[in-house]
C-alpha cells in the first residue's frame, strides 16, 4: 500500500446531518479527534472525517446500533449514507455487533455489559494490510498498518489507529469498576508497550476540562487544567 500522509478538510468528503467532532490535539506524531453528542453538521464539525491521502477515515459515536421501535440503524439508508466514500470507520457506543457491506468489521464489546462497544471497519480492498492488535481493555480497540512511500525516499512507516470509548465518571459502569485500571491508564500502557509508529487516536472520551465543567470561569477549571499547564 502506497500512501502519502496528508490531513485534508473533511467537509468536501461527506454530507451527513448527525455528526459532530472536535479536534482536541494535533501534532507531528498524533492527531486526536474526540466525538461529542450528535448534532446537525456545522463547519466546526468538518474534522469528523480525516483524509490521509487516499484514506478517508470516519469517527462517530452512534449511541447504539439499534433504534427503539425501528430496528438496526444499518437498515436506515440515511445512516448508511454516512459511510459513502470512507475506507475506514471507527464507531463508539455500538452496544452490539455492527456489520457494514464491503467492510471487514472488527467489533469489540464489553464483557457483562450492553453499554459501550466499539467497531473499526476497514474496506475489504485494504483489510489484508491491517492487523488487529490486542489491547487488554474492552474500551480500546486498535489496528496497525505499514504505510509505504510516506516520504520522498520511499520509506515505510507504521500507522496505528486507536479507537476509544470512555464512559462518563458518574456512569454505573465506571462506579462498578473503581478497582480496575482506568481506560486512560490502559491506553497509556498500550502505547508504551507496543510498537505503534504514528498514532491516529479517535473516539469519545467524555472528557472535561474541569471538575464540574465550568468552562465560563477560568478560576474553576480545576485539577485537570492544572495538570495540563504545570
Amino acid at each position: 500500500m502506497t500512501i502519502k500522509l496528508q490531513i485534508l478538510d473533511a467537509k468536501h468528503i461527506v454530507d451527513t446531518p448527525k455528526v459532530q467532532a472536535k479536534i482536541m490535539m494535533a501534532s507531528k506524531d498524533m492527531l486526536t479527534i474526540t466525538t461529542g453528542i450528535m448534532q446537525d453538521l456545522t463547519s466546526s464539525a468538518s474534522a469528523c472525517i480525516t483524509k490521509l491521502s487516499r484514506m478517508k477515515i470516519l469517527t462517530w459515536n452512534i449511541h447504539d446500533g439499534s433504534e427503539k421501535n425501528k430496528g438496526p440503524k444499518t437498515e436506515d439508508p440515511d445512516f448508511m449514507k454516512t459511510f459513502d466514500g470512507c475506507v475506514i470507520f471507527c464507531l463508539q457506543e455500538t452496544k452490539g455487533v455492527i456489520t457494514i457491506p464491503d467492510f471487514e468489521c472488527k467489533n469489540k464489546l464489553r464483557k457483562g455489559s450492553r453499554s459501550g462497544g466499539l467497531c473499526i471497519g476497514i474496506h475489504r480492498s485494504l483489510a489484508k494490510d491491517f492487523k488487529e492488535l490486542e489491547t487488554d481493555c474492552d474500551d480500546i480497540s486498535a489496528v496497525r498498518v505499514k504505510l509505504k512511500g510516506v516520504n520522498d525516499s520511499g520509506d515505510s512507516e507504521l500507522l496505528t489507529i486507536i479507537n476509544v470509548y470512555d464512559s462518563q465518571e458518574e456512569s454505573s459502569y465506571k462506579k462498578n469498576r473503581r478497582e480496575q485500571l482506568s481506560t486512560l491508564d490502559s491506553l497509556l500502557d498500550f502505547v508504551a508497550n507496543n510498537e505503534l509508529g504514528k498514532i491516529l487516536l479517535v473516539g469519545d472520551f467524555n472528557a472535561r476540562t474541569g471538575e464540574n465543567n465550568h468552562l465560563a470561569n477560568p478560576e474553576e477549571l480545576g485539577t485537570h487544567f492544572e495538570a495540563l499547564t504545570s
